[in-house]
């Protein structure tokens, strides 16, 4: 016992003792950072783009304008609507949609919602306007091209001005309307959609109003919607209304099923190419001197281990961490306890320890006895190509259980050994059946004793150089021994 417990120390400092390790550790919080604030850095740093419109009709640009206009006060409402939720919760998100109804402007309703008027103002002055409606220049192609290709820049009260586009409207409402856009930005045409949509609007208003119908009275019919709420049956009575922390335990089950994929993919990685290693090198050798093969075996499953459940502690650090800080920048502190709650919860860790153990063990084992049979990292891609496929079915799987936990077809592949771990553990929070758990759990147990006693016997041909790529056919009659 004392030795398969020094081999897996030795194997789990071979990784953890390294700076590698650590870097790696240090970069998910960084990438977490970066996926937060690099969005919203390329919104900042995007200028508005200066836009002309050329048109008979004086009252097509003002539409345009106005449209725009629209959609910019969309996002403010929309940032607002998110920033009082985040802050106050499902009450004062409640509250700001109640004034929008009655007419508030978005920074009036944030600030009877609860929100502070510094923090509405900095959070309405972030969103950014696209696009901005200068005077042309000129009103002819020929006379816009200089502008519209960079050698000449538009002179605005703001300062000099690049042009991005040029809009050339023909025609009138009734009639119908004919577009022209130019811009020499050829990958970016968001500027074309919005006028497209804005004209058609208007085209839309002339035909109902020469219909005899009033546009306003066919926007407001369109504007109204019933009055919804998501109750639960199996909630206690005056409080069924469902909630984000309802529904916190469905995605943290999926996020435990691609946490856990995530994290038995690398550590399995691992044992596959420290096993070809330590065989080229010799090393295997020496362990076999001093230890039987069941010590090294269980020794290096242990260490590995051992480093998977170091990086899942991290991550889980880190993601805590993460989701503090971003609560912490949008001004609450109310979800986070929901939210800590239910990561912490045992009724999600120890199903999470065990499917995590079970698969760990199955999936290590298969790679570390492919690691025995192989002398170079080439020789194990050969068999790693079968298993990524393997692998990469209940990730699909758990794609499409995110919006579909309950669907027959998950239920069915659960039953699936190697895909059990990731996907019952998704399943869970939707209550299955315990015969069903119980069932799957015990199938998932007899194929992993199953696979232990297989790769044990393969790690141990391979090992001893009785077996190996080049001779396969050694495995069977081998194995039977």
């Amino acid at each position: 016992m004392n030795r398969l417990f020094l081999i897996a120390r030795r194997e789990y400092l071979s990784y953890v003792a390294t700076w590698g390790f650590w870097i790696s550790l240090a970069t998910v919080p960084l990438f977490m950072a970066a996926g937060f604030i690099v969005p919203q850095l390329f919104e900042r740093s995007t200028p508005e783009r200066a836009y002309v419109v050329i048109a008979d009709d004086p009252a097509v640009g003002t539409a345009i304008e106005d449209y725009l206009d629209a959609e910019y006060a969309d996002e403010v409402d929309a940032v607002l609507g998110a920033m009082v939720s985040a802050q106050g919760g499902d009450a004062a998100g409640d509250a700001y949609d109640a004034a929008r109804e009655n007419g508030a402007a978005p920074l009036d309703a944030a600030m009877e919602a609860g929100l502070a008027p510094e923090a509405a103002q900095a959070a309405a002055d972030q969103t950014r306007r696209n696009y901005v409606r200068v005077e042309a220049p000129e009103r002819t192609v020929e006379g816009l091209r200089p502008y519209l290709t960079g050698a000449r820049q538009l002179d605005t009260p703001e300062g000099p001005r690049d042009l991005h586009a040029a809009l050339f409207v023909e025609g009138d409402a009734q009639a119908g309307y004919s577009l022209d856009y130019w811009s020499a930005n050829l990958s970016n045409q968001d500027l074309m959609d919005e006028a497209r949509r804005a004209l058609g609007a208007d085209m839309a208003d002339a035909y109902l109003r020469d219909a005899g119908v009033d546009p306003a009275v066919v926007a407001e019919a369109e504007d109204r919607r019933p009055e919804t709420r998501a109750l639960s049956p199996e909630k206690t009575e005056g409080a069924e209304e469902v909630t984000f922390e309802d529904r916190l335990p469905y995605l943290l089950g999926v996020g435990a099923g691609f946490v856990l994929w995530s994290i038995l993919f690398s550590v399995a990685n691992m044992l596959l190419t420290s096993t070809i290693e330590e065989k080229g090198n010799k090393i295997l050798d020496s362990l076999l001197a001093s230890a039987r093969l069941t010590e090294i075996l269980a020794g290096k499953l242990l260490g590995v281990a051992g480093v998977s459940f170091t990086l899942l502690a991290a991550w889980i650090m880190a993601g805590l961490g993460f989701v503090t800080v971003v609560q912490f920048v949008v001004g609450g502190d109310e979800p986070l306890a929901p939210i800590f709650g239910a990561v912490l919860d045992p009724g999600l860790l120890l199903p999470f320890a065990f499917y995590f153990v079970v698969g760990y063990l199955m999936y290590g084992a298969v790679f570390m006895a492919i690691g025995s049979l192989c002398e170079t990292i080439q020789e194990a891609q050969t068999f790693m190509s079968p298993l990524i496929i393997i692998l990469m079915i209940p990730l699909a799987f758990l794609v499409f259980a995110a919006q579909n936990l309950d669907s027959s077809l998950l239920a069915i592949a659960s039953w699936i050994p190697p895909f059990t771990p990731f996907l019952m553990i998704a399943r869970l929070p939707t209550d299955p059946p315990l015969w069903e758990i119980v069932a799957t759990s015990a199938l998932m147990l007899v194929t992993m004793l199953a696979i232990l006693l297989a790769a044990s016997a393969v790690f141990r041909m391979g090992a001893l150089g009785q077996a190996g790529i080049g001779n396969l056919r050694r495995l069977v009659p081998g194995m039977k021994s």
